[in-house]
C-alpha cells in the first residue's frame, strides 16, 4: 500500500535520556531519522501535540518530495486537534 505522508513518532527518539546519563554515542543515534530524510531531501515538519512527565511529545510528519503544502497542511490539521499548550517558563 502507497501512502501520501508518513507518521514517525519523535517522542521515541528521546525516551529514557530524562533524569540519566547518557553517551554522546545515544544523542548522534537519536537523530537517525533527522539524518535520513534530509539526505533523501524529504519535507518533513514535527508538531508537538502534548507533555508527559515534563517531556514534550511530538510527532514528524514527511512527505514525499515536493510535499511541503501537504506536509504543512497535515501538521495544521494534527494541531487542530490537539489542546492549547502552556509554554514553559525559562525562567526556572
Amino acid at each position: 500500500m502507497e501512502h501520501d505522508l508518513w507518521r514517525l513518532d519523535a517522542t521515541d527518539v528521546v525516551a529514557g535520556i530524562r533524569n540519566r546519563d547518557f553517551c554522546a554515542r545515544e544523542v548522534v543515534e537519536s537523530f537517525r531519522m533527522t539524518v535520513v530524510v534530509n539526505a533523501l531531501n524529504l519535507p518533513a515538519v514535527t508538531v508537538l501535540v502534548g507533555v508527559s512527565e515534563g517531556m514534550p511529545q511530538v510527532v514528524q510528519i514527511i512527505g514525499p518530495p515536493f510535499a511541503e503544502m501537504r506536509c504543512l497542511a497535515a501538521a495544521e490539521a494534527l494541531e487542530a486537534r490537539v489542546d492549547a499548550l502552556t509554554p514553559i517558563d525559562p525562567r526556572p
